[in-house]
């Protein structure tokens, strides 16, 4: 479009030009064709009149010229007036030249800890991991630069993820070694990464050819109940926190459907509200994937600012707890978030045998494509993006195997009859637009003087046992179980030892 516009300027002055040469002459001299000669004053006014005329059929005459050349080359898929259509392949191209793709969730750090020990000098990212000897005996390695490069990748939110097992126990303190590998990483490859923490951030580094990195905390139980933790993630660019991962914390619950009369906390309690509240307040994304269904509603029913859903797919199309039902994505409508579709085989396609190795049945594209299709056909196209889960999930859509596919969902869209603007909304712009009414709602809440929040979490609502009681988190475990960087054993603090607690019984007048 851009090359269009400057070609269709360059014609335009052309033609003015063209233009000054022919009617300047007629205009500015009293005889034809330049002679000097003289006549009476009514001879040259009406002469003069003449002149204007000719002057006025000539201007217009090239005006509609003009219009006749520049028009079709602003406003026809094709230069040169030629009749013909853009592939879908073309228009993708012109969509990720201008809109960054933005992808909501990647685990690639984890990988870093779980590979290298978050030693950087281990690894050149600018070469292919596909054949690292300490990457590619995980079925997770979907990521290196050339890869990032292949898939066009213009934004991507990294992940600081440690797993449910060290809940209670240093999950903040790795994750604050989380935290600095990626922005280690990011510093260490400046010609391709440029660290942000804004939408206005993203479209900078996209216009200088970077891929726009931020950082999002995937499990509440990182900010091990403080709101002053909160605040120093925010501080250290932290730009979404995720309420969980698949464990409780004191004061939201997980997506896992427990046994009735299990004793877990229902949803948000006050003080998970005063978490959102807080989030509001610093302009922090508040993220419900790995939440269960009424921590999502609980949760867009307090938040004041659009939520997201940095990797969660659709219920209807595939009944697993991890993604998001119907009743929730209308209430994302009303509330103007984002669900970011999780590419991972499990909640794409619930018949796909895991416990085969390639699994039978595996998930293809066009299963990726129904989600987006559902949400689309649901509540409209405003409210899609893209949040794929790599190197955080082992099974992936034949044809999505790492990031280097991205622009194949896109143009998979495309062939599916979606348009070029519906295209450019899911690949980056839906979620720009969030991130801007984020930070609009955080502005105007310290406009009004709004002060941070001095909540501190009930001693009663401290589990007494420290268990999570997720099925899946030994699973993970397992996945991770050589990616602390140091022993520390099973020195679990006892309750109340391990953070400030409110012992008074005031959690029942909160607000």
């Amino acid at each position: 479009m851009v090359n269009k516009v400057a070609i269709a300027i360059i014609a335009a002055v052309i033609q003015i030009v063209v233009a000054l040469v022919i009617t300047l002459p007629v205009l500015y001299t009293d005889c034809n064709q330049l002679k000097k000669c003289k006549r009476s004053n009514a001879e040259i006014e009406q002469k003069m009149v003449s002149k204007v005329a000719t002057a006025l059929i000539a201007a217009f005459v090239l005006v509609v010229v003009a219009l006749t050349i520049t028009l079709p080359i602003l406003y026809t898929d094709c230069s040169l007036l030629k009749k013909c259509k853009r592939s879908n392949a073309e228009i993708l191209k012109t969509i990720l030249d201008e809109v960054p793709l933005i992808d909501g969730h990647n685990d690639f750090p984890m990988l870093l800890r779980t590979a290298i020990q978050n030693k950087l000098s281990k690894v050149d990212l600018n070469k292919s991991l596909k054949d690292d000897p300490a990457f590619n005996k995980f079925v997770y390695n979907h990521v290196d630069i050339p890869r990032l490069r292949q898939g066009q990748v213009g934004a991507q939110f990294w992940a600081t993820f440690i797993g449910c097992s060290r809940q209670y126990n240093d999950s903040l303190h790795e994750a604050l070694e989380q935290i600095d590998v990626t922005k280690r990483m990011i510093e260490a490859y400046p010609e391709h990464f440029e660290f942000v923490t804004n939408a206005e951030g993203i479209t900078k580094a996209h216009k200088r050819g970077k891929i726009a990195s931020l950082i999002g905390v995937e499990g509440g139980h990182m900010i091990e109940e403080s709101l002053a933790v909160l605040r120093m993630f925010y501080q250290l660019g932290v730009r979404y926190l995720t309420l969980t991962h698949n464990c409780d914390t004191p004061w939201a619950r997980y997506h896992e459907i427990s046994a009735p009369g299990s004793g877990r906390v229902k949803g948000l309690t006050r003080f998970g509200h005063k978490v959102i509240q807080e989030m509001n307040r610093l302009g922090m994304m508040v993220d419900l994937s790995h939440t269960d269904a009424q921590t999502m509603r609980d949760a867009m029913t307090v938040s004041d600012a659009p939520v997201i859903f940095s990797h969660s797919s659709v219920y209807s199309v595939c009944n697993h707890s991890r993604n998001v039902p119907d009743d929730v994505l209308e209430k994302l409508k009303h509330n103007e978030g984002i669900v970011m579709i999780n590419f991972y085989s499990g909640f794409i396609k619930c018949d796909v045998n895991m416990t085969e190795s390639p699994p039978s049945n595996n998930a293809v594209i066009a299963d990726v494509v129904e989600h987006f299709n559902y949400v689309k056909n649901l509540i409209g196209v405003n409210y899609i993006g893209i949040g794929a889960d790599y190197c955080g999930v082992g099974v992936l859509p034949e044809g999505l195997e790492d990031v280097s596919t991205y622009p194949k969902v896109l143009e998979a869209l495309l062939n599916a009859g979606w348009s070029e603007l519906e295209v450019r909304k899911v690949t980056g712009l839906n979620m720009l637009r969030v991130m801007r009414q984020v930070q609009k709602v955080s502005s105007d809440w310290q406009r009004k003087g709004l002060r941070p929040l001095e909540n501190l979490i009930p001693l009663e609502d401290v589990p007494a046992d420290f268990s999570c009681g997720s099925s899946e988190m030994t699973a993970l475990d397992e996945i991770y179980k050589d990616a602390t960087l140091t022993p520390t054993g099973k020195n679990i603090r006892r309750k109340g030892q391990w953070h400030l607690t409110d012992p008074a019984a005031e959690k029942d007048n909160e607000t």
